[in-house]
């Protein structure tokens, strides 16, 4: 049991720097272009036709 107890907590540290790595990923993320709109705007610009 002790075994299995500590390969448990060993797996809940790796998830949580998973998780904490993936945030800061997210976080951090800079488009290329930021002013230029996304992929749905360009989308509906398309959909609706020139204003």
């Amino acid at each position: 049991m002790n075994k299995l107890f500590r390969f448990t907590i060993i797996l809940i540290f790796l998830f949580t720097i998973a998780v904490g790595y993936y945030f800061y990923i997210w976080i951090s993320f800079e488009p290329e272009d930021p002013l230029g709109g996304d992929k749905e705007e360009l989308a509906l610009t398309i959909i609706k036709g020139p204003a």
